[in-house]
């Protein structure tokens, strides 16, 4: 017996809202199997007209397109810092000081074009196995928190913070607006 479509399953669609929702303008659409493109069109354009910038997702898959990159990257930095290649705030330091900055001007498969495929493809036959695969959570997670150190609420997690959490993510938010304010100039 085959499934019932719920009535309206052509009005369904997802939005996934980047954290900070207030300062990160893309909002993933992620349309269901039977939704329409007049939803989509009008979802999209109720985003545009709220000053966010849609990005369309062709099929909904766990995590969406930004949370699996961002737990993919955040995996590898465990793994970097679980064998003792380098320290959390090193770890840190390469990816919001490098790699983030570059990818805010290109994205990554810009770079790829840019620096060419075969580089890319022959850079990949090297490093892809010596990447994590793990598919389970890196233990760091239950050490820290086997320790009470959470995060920024407990005033610790893989970093000490003195700081009142408010603090933090205010420092957070003037940090992203900034580069966002830059960014948008080098768009004018």
């Amino acid at each position: 017996m085959a499934a019932e479509v719920p009535e309206g399953a052509d009005r369904v669609v997802g939005c996934h809202w980047w954290y900070p929702p207030y300062l990160l303008r893309p909002v993933e659409v992620i349309p269901g199997e039977r939704t329409s493109d007049r939803t989509v069109d009008r979802i999209r354009t109720f985003l545009e007209q709220v000053d966010r910038e849609p990005v369309l997702v062709q099929r909904d898959v766990p995590g969406f397109v930004w949370n699996r990159v961002q737990h993919a990257v955040i995996r590898e930095c465990l793994h970097i810092v679980e064998e003792g290649i380098a320290s959390p705030a090193a770890v840190n330091r390469a990816i919001r000081d490098g790699y983030a900055i570059r990818t805010a001007a290109i994205g990554p498969l810009e770079t790829v074009d840019i620096a060419g495929l075969e580089l890319f493809r022959t850079s990949a036959e090297q490093v892809y196995p010596d990447l994590s695969d793990r598919d389970t959570p890196n233990p760091l997670y239950e050490q820290r928190i086997a320790e009470g150190r959470t995060g920024i609420e407990d005033g610790a997690g893989f970093f000490e913070y003195d700081r009142a959490p408010d603090e933090i993510t205010a420092n957070r938010d003037e940090r992203v607006a900034a580069i966002r304010r830059a960014m948008e100039k080098l768009d004018d």
